[in-house]
């Protein structure tokens, strides 16, 4: 761990899984990011949910299995989360002292800099009421530092969406009737939506469609791919590297 001297205080830049407790010691400020964590969280619960479906079908259970739904809903969660944090690390960094002229936001130009500071201060501050949606947090970085915008038709991004769209339907879940056996133009919004992206869950369960049939290791899989791949989109197009492999590689086995 590496400390660095600015004026008389000592600014730590703390490594995944690296931060250090300290007590009693004036004038130290650690930065510990969790884009990483949320990550692995996500492989984490995917793993887990593929290992108790197969165990599950296994022994014929056709039933709702609540740790593996939960391991299911779990990755899909930890998964945005980490899309949320990935876009706030770099508007965060731009808007700190020390980190807008360190590490990578030093390939920006010092006017896009500041410009991606000003939208941090004016969207995430303390008492703010102008938060950005998290779509429209990634498409003005990529407008502020003269990169390409996603389109709505881009792979990815239809991906990412219906990544969030199925974490907000958890997330903001209403209990509502279902109709069983509905022929495709008559299923819920949810599952025509979801269908195409993913196997259903391979227990021999029955209806509804959503959570049962939805929530599997398949669905799980897919949210963790569909935020891996739309991150390094995003910053392939900012031409910063995909650093946060390597962190989640340094956090060990998922």
């Amino acid at each position: 761990m590496e400390d660095h001297n600015q004026s008389e205080d000592a600014v730590v830049i703390v490594p995944v899984a690296d931060a250090v407790g300290f007590t009693e010691v004036a004038n130290i400020q650690a930065r510990e990011p969790l884009t990483a964590q949320h990550l692995w969280a996500a492989l984490h619960f995917a793993r887990l949910c593929k290992e108790r479906e197969a165990k599950i079908v296994h022994e014929g259970n056709g039933n709702p299995d609540f740790p593996h739904r939960s391991y299911a809903m779990a990755a899909v969660k930890f998964s945005v989360s980490f899309l949320e944090s990935l876009v706030n690390d770099l508007y965060s960094d731009a808007a700190d002292p020390y980190m807008s002229v360190n590490g990578r936001m030093k390939i920006f130009a010092p006017e896009v800099v500041s410009d991606l500071a000003t939208a941090w201060n004016d969207t995430e501050v303390s008492g703010s009421e102008k938060r950005l949606q998290l779509f429209d947090k990634y498409q003005r970085s990529l407008l502020l530092t003269g990169a390409t915008e996603f389109a709505r038709g881009d792979g990815v991004y239809s991906e990412a969406a219906d990544l969030v769209f199925l974490r907000n339907e958890l997330v903001h879940f209403k209990v509502s009737w279902q109709k069983v056996g509905a022929k495709q133009n008559e299923a819920s919004d949810i599952e025509r939506r979801l269908k195409p992206r993913f196997k259903v869950n391979t227990q021999r369960i029955g209806a509804p469609w959503f959570p049962n049939k939805c929530l599997g290791a398949d669905c799980a899989r897919w949210a963790c791919e569909a935020a891996a791949d739309f991150a390094d989109e995003w910053l392939n197009r900012l031409a910063l590297p995909q650093d946060y492999k390597q962190a989640v590689q340094d956090l060990g086995t998922p």
